[in-house]
């Protein structure tokens, strides 16, 4: 070793280099101490498995595959701790998960209270001993992550909560997209770019917004039970309904709140509009007046309109990307079938859907083909459990109602004759038989039928049953939906192939004649289950849960994700 003597000038340059190494550097240098985040980056991430948890701060983390991806995919060096460069993309990072309780998200789940107090101090220049670097790296990731998940493609996969709801769900990448993010210094913009875009999922959010304004303000409050509230009625039971319907807009609002307090309680023509305007949002009979089943409505806890809300913000989030333009949108819960094109409602109409224990699914296929004039194959549960009582009961049963017996499927189907048939003997156990309607005014798809593949066997149609759509509760079905307007929605889908015109389809509808209908263009279609959003001009709707669906949902959300 040789010891060099500095002497004057060059004594007080090297006190100077070395007071600024200090400052660069404190303790090791800052290549060993990445280093050494890394390999207890990758001692952790290793470890982690069938029986251990992969944890940070001493907190489990989920997202464990995709965090194990990731760091291996970058030789486990540190995403967000190895320069200050990495400040604004974990600030960006934080204020964007913060904000995510807007749109029906916990922030909490992503801890984001243990992040932001770790990430003040790493700011401030403290000691930050190498375990704590890499827990702050593991959980930051975990974060992103998570968090990118549940935009993407919701906290709850809905196929283990309900058989009958198939989810075209967004993927991605996570970890890849994370490492993307960072190598373009866009964390945040990149996780908004993973919220739906559809302009429904943003009214959603400003009615979310509303109604948990509406709790922090105190509520709204109950209107007591009694006889029914029409025009003309007077009483403190008016007062409190006057008070309850201005509370959600339904009654126009006065200046002040001692205005609200002063007003005369009188049923009069303003109060029933209100009304009419509240069960027109709830899909009641709008008749104006305050009956047993408005004033149960009326008298549902805010809180679970709030969950309602937040239900309905989830399952934008199973939704595809690109629902289409245009596309066939049918919410069950609404009775209502739609055609959106340019995110604008071009056709209208209501529809029947399955009953209660025989509910109609949830999914997205897209429509081929037209069937005019269709047979109607009888599903074999329909068979047994509804056409076989009637026609034990009534042997004339099949030959008024236009049903043929076949043997045998496809092009090896033979008609049998139904006289032939010991029709007694036969059980729920014991078909062997398949049951077809002919076509014609009793045929139970009417005129036409809308194909799209499913593994639900279930389609759009028509109905002789006309008068069924003027209820107002429509589960009538065994699970297809029957549609108000079926050939308008015929004209549209043909309409778009400009070989086709509308004289030519009443024609062949006219004829009798069973007919298949090609479309060049399939269109989409998504049936759907929404008990609450907010229409183009923001008025916020709410449904009843015919199916029972958004209890397990509100559970589901209500627990720690762990995906």
């Amino acid at each position: 070793m040789r010891i060099v003597w500095l002497r004057g000038n060059n004594v007080r340059l090297l006190t100077i280099a070395l007071l600024l190494g200090s400052l660069v550097f404190p303790g090791k240098p800052a290549q060993a101490a990445e280093s050494e985040v890394r390999d207890l980056i990758r001692q952790r991430v290793s470890e982690s498995g069938e029986h251990h948890m992969l944890v940070a701060y001493g907190l489990p983390l989920s997202a464990t595959r995709a965090i194990g991806m990731f760091y291996h995919r970058r030789s486990f060096h540190p995403a967000w701790t190895a320069d200050k460069a990495s400040r604004k993309q974990i600030s960006g990072l934080l204020k964007e998960i913060a904000a995510c309780e807007a749109e029906g998200l916990t922030p909490a789940v992503y801890h984001v209270g243990k992040l932001t107090e770790e990430f003040n101090l790493w700011k401030s220049g403290a000691d930050f001993p190498v375990a704590r670097q890499a827990d702050f790296d593991l959980l930051l990731t975990q974060a992103y992550l998570l968090f990118a998940s549940h935009r993407l493609s919701g906290i709850v996969n809905p196929e283990t909560y309900d058989p009958e709801w198939f989810s075209n769900r967004r993927e991605s990448d996570t970890a890849d997209y994370l490492e993307s993010a960072l190598q373009q210094s866009r964390v945040r913009a990149s996780l908004q770019a993973l919220k739906p875009a559809s302009p429904d999922y943003s009214a959603l959010e400003k009615a979310l917004a509303y109604y948990r304004g509406l709790a922090e303000a105190g509520g709204w409050p109950a209107v007591s039970g009694g006889p029914t509230l029409e025009k003309g009625a007077e009483g403190a039971r008016v007062s409190a309904l006057l008070r309850r319907l201005r509370a959600t807009g339904d009654y126009p609002p006065q200046s002040t709140l001692e205005d609200a307090e002063d007003a005369k309680p009188y049923f009069d023509t303003e109060m029933e509009a209100a009304v009419r305007r509240f069960q027109s949002r709830h899909g009641l009979e709008v008749d104006g007046k305050v009956g047993s089943r408005t004033l149960r409505t009326l008298n549902e806890p805010l809180q679970d309109r709030i969950e309602r809300i937040e239900v309905n913000l989830e399952r934008w989030r199973w939704l595809p990307e690109d629902l289409g333009n245009p596309h066939i949108r049918v919410n069950a819960a609404n009775f209502q079938l739609q055609v959106i094109e340019d995110n604008k409602p071009v056709l209208d109409m209501r529809v029947i859907v399955g009953m209660p224990y025989r509910r109609t699914p949830v999914f997205s296929s897209r429509i081929t083909y037209l069937v005019v004039n269709p047979y109607w194959y009888v599903t074999r549960n329909i068979a047994v459990q509804d056409k076989l009582p009637l026609i034990q009961k009534d042997p004339d049963y099949l030959e008024d109602n236009g049903f043929q017996v076949l043997s045998g499927e496809g092009a090896n189907a033979r008609i049998l004759d139904a006289d032939d048939i010991d029709w007694q003997s036969l059980s729920e156990d014991n078909f062997p038989y398949l049951l077809r309607q002919e076509a014609g005014p009793n045929n139970a798809l009417g005129r036409v039928k809308f194909m799209f593949p499913n593994r639900y066997n279930v389609y759009l149609h028509d109905t002789p049953a006309r008068e069924l759509f003027s209820r107002q509760r429509r589960t009538l079905s065994s699970g297809c939906i029957r549609l108000e307007k079926p050939l308008q929605l015929a004209d549209y889908l043909l309409g778009r192939d400009p070989k086709w015109r509308q004289a030519d389809i009443r024609g062949l509808i006219e004829s009798g004649q069973q007919k298949t209908l090609n479309l060049t263009e399939p269109v989409t279609v998504h049936l759907q289950y929404w008990t609450a959003w907010a229409d183009a001009q923001g008025i916020v709707h709410f449904r009843e849960d015919i199916y029972n669906r958004d209890s397990s949902v509100v559970s589901a959300l209500r627990h720690k994700p762990v995906h």
